[in-house]
């Protein structure tokens, strides 16, 4: 595992042999597993985009299956990371064997985490299942291909739950893919998807013959990892001014609302001095008023109502408070609810 060294591979650092506590340390993704990257609103996925995402799966996962540790057995989503440069990186490799040398029981996986295996081995033994083969990892990535082009879980077009899903795949008639419009992607996209996900491991393209039909998909441009980076970090660079430009309509008109409330709440002029952040100087007045009023039965009138038919009763009457101030080009100090 440590010698597996590829730009699509996640590179394995070292593990912690401790019986009670084992773990495996791998190279820090900064920006998360595919999982996460899918599941943010913040950042925008063009077919472009996605592209580049599923042809760097496809060239971590033909390395992965020509080198000794042969297949993946646990391929989803989650174990796709992404790096600080937009790189898709297969992690999460080689567990069975670092299981059997630490004597590790393996984990009993929930329904919801086999949406990703084959059917063949939902139906085989354990160690088959715990093991995976070569042809289940390529109905593996055809389901995180569904989960890219949808930008959803496997399976969220169904109305199923994900023990059902498991059990239809395990008892077929009928078989049970993922649906997935026309509309959705080039039809060769789409066509390699469910060559990967057919019911006959024999009749699923291996990772070379993937690699090859992926570049029909860039239209007979050289799919440049580097060219490929740029144009990912110049839409990113596009997506973040976009997000600037909201972020800053959103901060005017919180802005807005809070001076409005400031200057219904002090003087216009005490409320300018405040927000040009100078002190403000006391001022001497000839002659001042105090008024006091009562709303008479109150407490008999908000019995009888509802919540907001209060709020909007007092909305009412410091309305008219204000308009009467106003006319007389009165300067009021403050306001107190006793």
């Amino acid at each position: 595992m440590y010698e597996m060294r590829h730009e699509n591979i996640n590179s394995f650092l070292g593990c912690l042999a401790d019986p009670s506590k084992p773990a495996l340390v791998w190279e820090m993704c900064t920006r998360g597993s595919l999982t996460d990257v899918l599941a943010s609103e913040d950042i925008r996925l063009d077919w472009t985009f996605r592209l580049s995402l599923l042809n760097d799966l496809v060239k971590g996962m033909r390395y992965l299956h020509n080198s000794p540790i042969r297949q993946h057995g646990h391929l989803t989503s989650r174990n796709c990371v992404i790096d600080s440069r937009w790189v898709l990186k297969v992690t999460d490799y080689g567990m069975p064997a670092f299981q059997d040398l630490q004597a590790i029981a393996t984990l009993v996986r929930s329904a919801k985490d086999l949406l990703w295996t084959a059917p063949e081995l939902l139906r085989g033994d354990c160690s088959l299942l715990r093991r995976g083969t070569q042809s289940g990892d390529v109905y593996s990535f055809a389901i995180v291909m569904q989960e890219v082009l949808l930008r959803g879980d496997p399976y969220c077009m169904l109305p199923l739950t994900a023990e059902e899903i498991i059990e239809k795949l395990k008892h077929p008639p009928p078989l049970i893919r993922p649906s997935v419009s026309k509309q959705t992607a080039p039809p060769e996209a789409l066509h390699i998807m469910r060559q990967c996900w057919a019911e006959s491991p024999d009749m699923r393209p291996d990772f070379d013959v993937i690699t090859d039909r992926f570049k029909s998909l860039y239209h007979g441009r050289k799919a440049n990892i580097v060219e490929t980076m740029f144009q990912m970090l110049e839409k990113y660079s596009n997506n973040l001014e976009d997000l600037i430009r909201e972020r800053t309509v959103q901060l005017d008109e919180e802005k807005k609302k809070t001076e409005h409330l400031l200057n219904r709440m002090l003087p216009s002029s005490v409320a300018e001095t405040l927000k040009a952040g100078l002190p403000v100087v006391p001022e001497k007045f000839e002659e001042v008023t105090v008024y006091f009023s009562d709303i008479v039965g109150f407490t008999t009138i908000s019995a009888y109502s509802e919540p907001m038919e209060i709020v909007d009763f007092l909305n009412d009457l410091y309305t008219a408070f204000d308009s009467t101030i106003n006319h007389y080009n009165v300067y009021k100090v403050t306001r107190e609810l006793i």
